[in-house]
């Protein structure tokens, strides 16, 4: 279930889970060569699936900054997220899935599932015509204030 209106980090998290596994299944499905144009369709998907319906020509790069800051935080306490979309770029130059394989490695798979599933957000961000390093720079940007704020919010519950 997706959480059109995330209030908390961990329904965030739990966005980032549901599109993770919906990509997975969809890559799976599209057999084992992955073009780019493949994963970018992938991507449209998600972003789809992520807002609710279709996304106008206008709204891509909001949506995909958000779908980014949920796959973000999803991978948040495993991965760093640069160090995720370095991983999501090295994808992004593979034309055989792996998919099927990161998912039989079950939890130690997980982190790589992600991963693909930016690669897809990043190609979806790129044949929109968009600048992808600024796409992910803002989405970092959202994605260290949300958990900054997470982070003080608790800090200051504890010290009343």
């Amino acid at each position: 279930m997706i959480h059109f209106d995330p209030t908390t980090n961990t329904q965030r998290a739990q966005n980032g889970t549901t599109v993770t596994d919906l990509h997975t299944e969809w890559v799976i499905e599209a057999g084992s060569i992955l073009t780019p144009a493949l994963r970018a369709e992938i991507g449209r998907a998600m972003a789809e699936i992520h807002s609710g319906g279709l996304v106008d020509e206008d709204d891509v790069q909001s949506v995909a900054s958000d779908l980014l800051i949920d796959l973000f935080h999803c991978a948040d306490g495993h991965i760093r997220p640069m160090e995720l979309t370095t991983a999501a770029i090295c994808e992004q130059r593979a034309t055989v899935s792996m998919a099927g394989n990161l998912l039989a490695l079950g939890e130690h798979g997980r982190i790589g599932r992600i991963a693909c599933a930016l690669a897809a957000v990043l190609d979806y961000t790129e044949a929109a015509g968009l600048d992808v390093e600024a796409t992910v720079n803002c989405a970092h940007d959202r994605w260290r204030e949300e958990v900054e704020a997470e982070r003080f919010a608790l800090i200051r519950a504890t010290r009343r």
